[in-house]
């Protein structure tokens, strides 16, 4: 109901009305001088509130009056969100927006197929949740909905997919001015269970896997001496998977001092190009192995899209005497970028310079998930601890 402030005692000459946040805080609203118009404007923000609560666009005639409310109203009910700077809800689909957020990605100059995948969860989930603006988000609805695909089957890891998306969309369409804020910014990960440890290969095992492979035939369509250096270069430069099979020759800069190789935005997992120094030896072979090479936009490897690495790498693992699966987990390709890591760690390297070389979003995942510490190396970080002055 409207009502009047007590100022010293006094009823103030405007009427206020209360309206709510989408927090669920209740606000006092300046309205008009007159009851009755206050009274009918209350009603209108509470309506606005149900459509902002369902996702659904107002009528002409409600956005009608909006146009006509005080502006001291508009001016507040934008900081509540309920309304825009403009004045008015947003009357964009979800569909729209998500179109107008993948534009956006491939300016930067992501993949197409990035851009599909991201705009596929984003519109996924919401829908799942019947959202149909931007504006109709509700963090509850959203996580409600993700755990609810979690039990149902769906992985960890494809949720915590699922929440980066949604996350990056929300975030986009707050910056642009489309929300007030971005309503999923707590949006909870999902704690992804592995079916498998991981484990990262030591000094020896690493440097068997290298001379061993040179000496071994074709295999996958690469020769010997091509797999040692495709191996070579994960292992140094922490490379994945999909960065080594779409590098090119252009991307090499042999002779910059010191050599580096360019990852590019299309092709980096994170959107964000890199240059990795490499070491001289490494650079040495790299420009042994495509000198001969004259299409800069040739790839460095022989390997395709569909190309097996993995049954590749279990391949030449055994004449180099490495068991796929020990007790502390198995070796599959992305172990070569779980060892670069953990030698870097384990040499060490500032947590921060890890952090870069990595290309990790966070700390905590170069140093919790990538670098495996061995019972040894925790036997000697106690030993070297300095006496307690006990006997």
């Amino acid at each position: 109901m409207p009502h009047r402030r007590q100022i010293r005692g006094q009823a103030s000459t405007r009427w206020y009305i209360r309206a709510t946040d989408f927090q669920g805080k209740v606000h006092r609203v300046p309205a008009y001088e007159r009851e009755g118009e206050s009274r009918e404007l209350e009603a209108d923000v509470r309506s606005l509130a149900r459509h902002r609560a369902d996702g659904t666009i107002p009528g002409k005639r409600l956005l009608g009056r909006v146009e006509r409310w005080p502006v001291r109203t508009r001016q507040k009910l934008v900081e509540l969100g309920l309304i825009e700077e403009g004045h008015a809800p947003s009357r964009r689909s979800i569909d729209e927006e998500a179109d107008a957020w993948g534009r956006h990605l491939q300016a930067r100059g992501v993949t197409s197929t990035y851009v599909r995948v991201q705009t596929a969860r984003v519109l996924g989930v919401l829908k799942g949740c019947k959202v149909r603006t931007l504006a109709g988000v509700r963090l509850a609805r959203v996580q409600d909905h993700l755990d609810l695909l979690h039990q149902g089957g769906l992985s960890g890891r494809t949720c915590n997919g699922h929440v980066q998306a949604l996350k990056a969309f929300c975030e986009w369409g707050r910056k642009q001015g489309r929300v007030p804020t971005n309503p999923l910014v707590d949006l909870s990960r999902v704690r992804a269970k592995r079916s498998f440890e991981r484990r990262a290969l030591d000094e020896a095992e690493a440097g068997r896997l290298i001379t061993k492979t040179q000496r071994e035939p074709e295999r996958f369509g690469m020769t010997g001496p091509e797999r040692s250096l495709l191996y070579r270069v994960a292992l140094e430069a922490g490379l994945r998977r999909r960065e080594l099979i779409t590098l090119k020759v252009a991307a090499l800069r042999l002779d910059a001092e010191p050599p580096m190789v360019w990852v590019r935005t299309e092709y980096a997992k994170s959107g964000r190009e890199a240059h990795l120094p490499l070491r001289a030896e490494t650079a040495a072979l790299l420009r042994e192995h495509v000198a001969s090479t004259t299409f800069a936009g040739q790839r460095v490897f022989g390997m395709k899209p569909n190309h097996k690495t993995a049954a590749m790498l279990r391949a030449d693992l055994a004449p180099a005497e490495i068991a796929v699966k020990t007790d502390d987990g198995i070796v599959d390709f992305h172990s070569l970028r779980h060892t670069m890591i953990t030698r870097l760690a384990r040499s060490g390297v500032h947590p921060k310079v890890a952090q870069e070389l990595a290309r990790h979003s966070t700390i905590t995942l170069t140093m919790d998930v990538y670098s495996h510490v061995a019972p040894e190396e925790q036997v000697r970080a106690v030993e070297g601890l300095p006496g307690l002055g006990v006997g």
